[in-house]
């Protein structure tokens, strides 16, 4: 009947619930990305994702909860969760009966201060990359952001390790924001994220059939058969 209703465009569109998305948006989750870190390697997991309708009720709002870590000469020098939030379009690829996103844009990153927070002095590494010469220079006490970024033979580990010096977890967190920014809306317009309608769920296996496009409008999300 239902078959019927939708052929005949009786039914044209049906609301979505938007938990219903949280969901599937959260399967493939926790996604791990990597990050180039001079002499290291760097990790941003996105662990969580909660959808909203965004307030001009034309577009999704994204809550993103990631956690990003450092780790250079195998000892982890950073590490702290971070909150990104993303304005998006969702996406139906009926060729490949695939719920996706477009036009995503990361609108805001937040640093979040809890029990997981940690940054690393890194006095002891930056003293063993640094060149003879400079250390006779450079003293203990004189070790400092300034003093080594101000140095020409310094290479760009030892530039990037001086940052940690000023023990400020926001000045890392703008250092890597616009790589940030670039792989987590590389993520949500990937096939990372992208869902394929399952056949053996019966409202899934009819909009497979007969779909068109999934449209936000006035705050609700429509499942539409007939644009």
């Amino acid at each position: 009947m239902t078959h019927l209703l939708i052929r005949f465009k009786q039914i044209r569109r049906v609301q979505v619930e938007i938990e219903d998305i949280n969901k599937i948006v959260n399967q493939p989750l926790p996604e791990v990305i990597e990050l180039t870190i001079p002499g290291g390697t760097g990790k941003l997991s996105i662990l969580q994702a909660t959808l909203e309708p965004a307030e001009s009720g034309e577009r999704l709002h994204v809550e993103i909860l990631c956690n990003f870590s450092v780790k250079v000469k195998q000892s982890i020098i950073y590490n702290t969760h971070l909150q990104l939030t993303v304005e998006l379009l969702p996406s139906y690829i009926p060729e490949h009966k695939t719920i996706a996103t477009r036009e995503v844009k990361v609108t805001g990153l937040h640093l979040i201060s809890d029990q997981y927070s940690m940054i690393k002095d890194t006095s002891s590494l930056l003293g063993s990359l640094m060149p003879s010469a400079l250390k006779t220079i450079v003293s203990a006490t004189l070790f400092s952001t300034r003093a080594v970024l101000g140095s020409k033979t310094v290479n760009a580990v030892s530039q990037y390790l001086s940052l940690y010096l000023t023990g400020s977890k926001q000045k890392i967190i703008d250092y890597h924001r616009v790589d940030i920014e670039e792989k987590v809306t590389q993520v949500f317009q990937s096939d990372a994220i992208a869902y394929r309608l399952d056949d053996a769920v019966f409202e899934e296996r009819i909009f497979a059939q007969y779909g068109q496009q999934i449209i936000v409008e006035n705050g609700r999300l429509y499942f539409v058969f007939h644009p």
